[in-house]
């Protein structure tokens, strides 16, 4: 098997993670040849996790070697399709949720793009839901949820009882993922809390927070702490020593961060968007939820765990038997299976 993979970033987020997990199980398990086109301006640690992967590092795809498709990692980079068709299939992997549609491309434009697509992956049925009025009529469409890839074993709860209250999140700092409306809540708790947050992720957009809120990072820098990008195990552990794990996001597609967190015992609020009923997580029996965007909700939240021993141990429980239903073992044959579909043609 031989095919070529088209993205925009092979690190830092939950698509690239997905993408090199995936390539390294079609690369050293099953012995495929997979292409990475490079991108402008490709990171040092991107590059590294390529190789990692065992994918190859290419300028462009040469249609004459005969690949078995392409692979086009995320709705952002769907243009891309009118490059490659007709010459291979196309396997476009849509990561995205309902924010891509907010780009001014009319519906049209978005139809004929998938009409070159011979096969789209979704990860849950609201997603493809969401997407199904740009779908042309037998389109190939599969829902394969993203599997948690293994975590070091080495890393385990390490929380340390000294009476403060820590809380992690995890993801690049933008308007999208919401830690203005957390970064606002802890310090509205710290009146009469001991607590700290650490956010974890790029910083490259920390000048696009509310002006609020980079008040606030200044203004108590002894509760915040901004760690930047992070390797993934070096993540998990801080995750793990964490007494809660916090993810305000306004919109996903999935949301595999939460569910690394669940699956090391650590209790999760998230904001209640619809994209979670799909992934199994309920109010109150293994997370906590808040209307997105109520900083104060999301305060009282925070709050309930913090005081109810009780019911963070429960919903740290009940999180990790869910996080239990998405492993690696299941998400990799699934997805390898669809790709050397015999019946995988160019549309």
């Amino acid at each position: 098997m031989k095919i070529f993979v088209i993205t925009h970033s092979y690190s830092g987020n939950g698509a690239s993670q997905m993408l090199l997990n995936a390539a390294s199980h079609w690369t050293h398990k099953l012995g495929w040849q997979v292409d990475a086109v490079t991108v402008p301006g490709i990171r040092g640690e991107e590059q590294l996790g390529i190789k990692n992967s065992g994918m190859k590092l290419i300028d462009r795809a040469h249609f004459g070697e005969k690949y078995n498709c392409a692979l086009i990692n995320c709705l952002k980079n769907i243009h891309f399709v009118n490059f490659i068709y007709p010459h291979v299939p196309i396997v476009l992997w849509a990561h995205e949720a309902e924010t891509i549609l907010k780009s001014p491309v009319p519906r049209e434009k978005w139809r004929g793009w998938f009409s070159k697509v011979s096969l789209v992956i979704f990860q849950t049925e609201w997603q493809m839901k969401l997407y199904k009025r740009y779908l042309p009529n037998g389109c190939k469409i599969a829902i394969i949820p993203n599997g948690i890839p293994p975590i070091n074993p080495a890393i385990s709860p390490t929380h340390v009882e000294d009476g403060v209250f820590r809380i992690v999140t995890v993801g690049k700092l933008t308007p999208m993922k919401a830690q203005s409306d957390l970064i606002r809540a802890v310090v509205q708790l710290s009146q009469s809390h001991k607590i700290q947050c650490e956010l974890i992720g790029d910083t490259e957009h920390l000048s696009h927070l509310d002006r609020k809120a980079r008040e606030v990072l200044e203004k108590h820098p002894a509760l915040f702490t901004l760690s930047g990008y992070l390797p993934r195990d070096r993540t998990l552990e801080k995750v793990a020593a964490a007494n809660l794990f916090c993810f305000p996001s306004i919109s996903e597609s999935f949301g595999l961060a939460p569910l690394e967190a669940a699956s090391l015992g650590v209790p999760v609020v998230l904001a209640d968007i619809p994209v979670y009923k799909s992934v199994g997580w309920v109010h109150r029996e293994n997370c906590l939820m808040f209307p997105p965007g109520d900083r104060k909700k999301l305060a009282a939240a925070i709050e309930s765990i913090t005081g109810d021993n009780s019911l963070r141990k429960s919903i740290a429980e009940k999180g990790k038997a869910l996080s239990a239903q998405y492993g690696m073992d299941t998400f990799l044959p699934k997805i390898s299976e669809l790709i050397t579909d015999t019946n995988l043609k160019v549309v």
